[in-house]
């Protein structure tokens, strides 16, 4: 299919990913091979035909979470699928402070938040933004009360430097 990648690799690949942040349902999308690109740029070709049908792949196997470069892309499932436990927050909390490349993980937002909240703490840091669009409906403010979690969780017990908090879990909603 185009933009296909070599499932057996990617199979072999998110196997080595921790179980928090796989489902049942996309471990099988992987295997099967219908799971296309967890990054669009890999796509070729890049044509709204192209991208429409990652989308809904990905969806379908509810991964909700897709990346265009340095852009998440977010489909809201209208169910829960998991990819909010506690579990999964914390692990994307470790890969952040490990310093872990984002491909290490999933695509999700938890790795949007964690990339700003690290160019945040640097000496050089300037002005950041996070832009959530979508139509209402479209599970923005769920995105948004993620990416506050999230930046609540860490910053929390993170090196002890100015707004690190001492606490030893994350927030919850």
């Amino acid at each position: 299919a185009a933009g296909s990648l070599n499932s057996s690799t990617d199979l072999a690949v998110y196997r080595r990913k921790p179980a928090a942040v796989r489902t049942a349902a996309a471990v099988h999308a992987v295997a099967t091979g219908t799971v296309v690109a967890d990054d669009m740029i890999k796509l070729h070709p890049r044509e709204d035909t192209t991208l429409l049908s990652n989308l809904e792949q990905r969806f379908g196997a509810e991964l909700g979470y897709t990346y265009i470069g340095d852009i998440v892309v977010s489909v809201n499932p209208f169910k829960k699928t998991g990819n909010d436990a506690p579990s999964v927050q914390s692990r994307y909390v470790r890969s952040m402070r490990a310093k872990e490349q984002a491909s290490a993980l999933p695509p999700h937002i938890y790795t949007l938040v964690g990339q700003a909240y690290a160019r945040m703490r640097e000496k050089s840091a300037k002005s950041l933004s996070v832009l959530i669009s979508g139509e209402s409906g479209a599970g923005t403010t769920e995105a948004m009360k993620l990416c506050v979690l999230h930046l609540g969780a860490a910053s929390e017990g993170g090196g002890g430097g100015p707004g690190a908090g001492g606490g030893s879990g994350g927030l919850r909603a």
